[in-house]
């Protein structure tokens, strides 16, 4: 169904990376994350949850840094305390 939608907006796009991460397909969903960006959608700070998610049940410690930086840095997405919480796990 995904494969299907003409343009899927930020919110399909994080409907599918978390989809996935529920299914433990944590390290697909940070390839869908790469695609994702490829599309040209700017991620939001919903977006960085389900990636911060992805890497820590992945147990990616330093893509899960790079993508907490790359929030402020490249995104201007200031970092809430959810995105901190995951970060302490």
């Amino acid at each position: 169904m995904f494969n299907k939608m003409n343009d899927g907006d930020i919110v399909s796009w994080n409907v599918i990376i978390g989809k996935y991460i529920i299914h433990s397909y944590n390290k697909d969903a940070l390839k869908l994350f790469d695609v994702f960006k490829n599309f040209g959608t700017d991620p939001n700070s919903t977006t960085f949850v389900c990636v911060l998610l992805a890497c820590n049940h992945a147990v990616l410690v330093d893509d899960g840094c790079k993508c907490f930086k790359s929030m402020s840095e490249s995104n201007c997405i200031r970092p809430r305390m959810y995105h901190y919480i995951i970060m302490l796990k």
